[in-house]
């Protein structure tokens, strides 16, 4: 519920706003009321002013702007009753629906009656550990790498930043997965973090890149963030990424930022 009424006051905010710069158009609007005759492609703007019998008004081409107001206001004036009762219905809205949510209730039930339920859907915690259980397929190690990289989790990654990274993430409780394979454009990738975002049920990717001096590589990465956001995972929304280059390694401070950034997107 937290995550619909943000965004429905989010888009109230927007409406009020369109509102406002309605109401200060219409402060001062041009008389009457525009209308349009088409003959043969060609246009023919009438400034219409009064009732029944209007004063009819030819607008000469070099007075267009007058037209253009005239075409606004009447477009202004069917907005803001729209924009009204779509704010008034996300008031309504707002008002009757419940802030407690299916994993609230549950939380406020006694521990020995949760303990004998079934709830409707698994709870953060239940959740999180049956996808940190599914066994996943990962990217295996060369036999000749004899590089010895380890998280506080016992598993291996392939550098001193990795292991901070997942690290920083295991501290934080952020469930995540090591280069789990990911399928774009038929084309099997290893992002190297897939991680669970528990509170909106989402899956978010973390790419270090830890070369960028080497054009090469560079190139490489370019590709590879054109690959994620081509298949609908854009670049701080559901893609995150980490860079070092020979001068600049990675900033802890930054990629605690970078995480806390990421949970909220």
């Amino acid at each position: 519920m937290k995550e619909i009424r943000k965004k429905l006051e989010m888009e109230k905010q927007e409406k009020v706003v369109w509102r406002a710069k309605i109401k200060n158009f219409l402060k001062k609007p041009p008389e009457g009321r525009l209308k349009v005759n088409v003959v043969k492609n060609h246009i023919a703007y009438i400034q219409c002013i009064g009732g029944r019998s209007p004063q009819i008004i030819y607008i000469p081409k070099a007075e267009e702007r007058k037209a253009a107001a005239l075409a606004q206001k009447e477009y202004y004036l069917k907005a803001d009753k729209l924009l009204e009762r779509s704010i008034n219905a996300i008031d309504t809205f707002l008002k009757l629906y419940p802030d407690e949510t299916i994993d609230d209730m549950i939380k406020e039930m006694h521990w020995a009656k949760r303990k004998i339920i079934v709830p409707l859907r698994p709870t953060d915690e239940e959740y999180a550990a049956l996808w940190q259980q599914e066994e996943y397929d990962g990217l295996s190690f060369r036999e000749d790498d004899d590089s010895n990289f380890y998280t506080d989790r016992g598993e291996r990654v392939r550098s001193k930043s990795e292991v901070i990274i997942a690290n920083t993430l295991n501290s934080q409780n952020i469930p995540y997965k090591y280069e789990r394979s990911l399928i774009l454009e038929g084309r099997k990738i290893h992002p190297d973090f897939t991680i669970l975002d528990v509170e909106h049920r989402k899956e978010k990717y973390l790419e270090h890149f830890g070369m960028m001096t080497d054009n090469g590589y560079a190139v490489k990465t370019v590709e590879k963030i054109r690959l994620f956001e081509a298949n609908g995972l854009f670049l701080g929304e559901s893609l995150f990424c980490t860079f070092e280059t020979d001068r600049h390694a990675l900033d802890t401070r930054e990629l605690k930022q970078l995480i806390e950034r990421m949970m909220k997107a």
